[in-house]
This record gives structure tokens, C-alpha cells and sequence, in this order.
């Protein structure tokens, strides 16, 4: 488990667009394709929680990924929506909603910059800088 002043230099490191994909997962512990299956209607900012409901399968060259009920009905649930988590995601949706037009409760809260569902390779790349770091 990272610390407070760890996760700070976490999303400090990490490259801007990504910063909010990767604070959802380390902040409020969802998988990956948890996070891009959520919609703006599934993040309530009045009652404070994320209904994780959906999830995003992994595409592949001739299947494309699509917004898929959870594996179990115990994975569904509702996860605490810390202050710190609800700032960084109105400034998202806010800077996202300025880019592309007003987001709709059904659009996704991390899409690629043409407004379509990100994909599980492009958030592959969210931690990596470019630099290979040395083993050990």
C-alpha cells in the first residue's frame, strides 16, 4: 500500500492527461477496465461515491471493446469518492467537457481525444514515461 506522500509523487510523475485515470485506481482501488467503463452518471459528486456497474472488455483486432456487465454481481458496488479524488474529476470533466462539448451521463469519463472509450493498451502507457528504468 502506497503512503500519502508516495501517491503525491505517484501522480506528480505521471504525465498530466493521465494523472486522473491513474489517481481513480490508486485513490479509490478500482481495476482498469472498471475505470474505463465508468460513465460521468456513474461518478456522484453530491453523494460522494463511484458505481462501479460496468466494465470495458479488451478488444482485439476483430472484436472491439464494449461496455460489458461485471464478471460477479458481488463486484458491483459503490466506492467512497474522496475529496481530493472529486476535485481532480470535475477539473477532467470540466477541461474534457470544454474540449469536446457538454459530457452526457452515459459518456465516458476517460475517452480518447475524439470523444470514443480509451482502450485497456492506451492506459497501458499512463505510467510509462518513455525511459526504461534500471532493474533493482
Amino acid at each position: 500500500m502506497l503512503t500519502r506522500p508516495e501517491i503525491h509523487r505517484l501522480l506528480d510523475a505521471a504525465p498530466k492527461r493521465y494523472r486522473p485515470l491513474i489517481a481513480v485506481a490508486v485513490l479509490a482501488g478500482l481495476r482498469i477496465q472498471e475505470i474505463l467503463g465508468l460513465c460521468s452518471g456513474d461518478v456522484d459528486f453530491k453523494g460522494g461515491v463511484i458505481r462501479v456497474r460496468k466494465r470495458l472488455t479488451r478488444g482485439t483486432r476483430d472484436k472491439p471493446a464494449r461496455l460489458v456487465d461485471l464478471k460477479t454481481k458481488s463486484g458491483s458496488r459503490d466506492v467512497v469518492l474522496l475529496e481530493e479524488l472529486a476535485a481532480l474529476l470535475q477539473m477532467h470533466l470540466r477541461q474534457t467537457a470544454e474540449q469536446r462539448g457538454i459530457p452526457r451521463a452515459e459518456a465516458f469519463v476517460f475517452s480518447s481525444s475524439q470523444g470514443r472509450r480509451s482502450t485497456t493498451t492506451t492506459s497501458r502507457n499512463a505510467g510509462s514515461t518513455g525511459r526504461r528504468q534500471p532493474p533493482g
